[in-house]
């Protein structure tokens, strides 16, 4: 059996206090278990009062100022309605042992990307799932691995 290697990723080393009137932050990735590949990367950030007020969009560059794919969830909100926790998921691909520099910016005109690959899940009783990559072989077998294929 192979060995279950725990990637371990410092998400979000804020490197600076986000100011009501500020609308972006840094975000640092850090990889440790010496492995170079994509992966999802999940985490919460937390935004000052006032800042994210209903309706705003959050978008995430790449150190290229290039949009990266991200979806958010706000977790909390404030007395006055504005975001107060985000929750934010995307992939990225630090380097082996080393970082990748991100920043998340939002705004009410904002415009959010879309995968290069999108998932499409349809049928109530049986569900397939298509994303490009992956596709349903064997939809009567209980073995998910023998039901998928790449």
């Amino acid at each position: 059996m192979k060995n279950i290697i725990i990637l371990l990723i410092f998400f979000l080393l804020i490197s600076g206090i986000v100011l009501g009137s500020e609308k972006s932050l840094n975000i640092d990735i850090y990889e440790n278990a010496a492995i170079s590949s994509l992966r999802p990367v999940t985490g919460g950030v937390p935004i000052a009062e006032g800042s994210a007020p209903e309706g705003t969009r959050f978008m995430l560059f790449d150190n290229n100022n290039k949009p990266v794919p991200l979806q958010t969830s706000i977790l909390g909100r404030w007395k006055d309605g504005s975001a107060r926790w985000i929750l934010l998921d995307f992939q990225a691909a630090p380097p082996a042992n080393g970082e990748l520099n991100f920043k998340l910016s939002w705004g009410e005109k904002s415009k959010t990307v879309n995968p290069k690959k999108s998932v499409f899940v349809s049928g109530r009783k049986k569900p397939t799932i298509k994303s490009g990559s992956v596709n349903e072989m064997d939809p009567k077998s209980q073995d998910i691995f023998k039901r998928l294929f790449v």
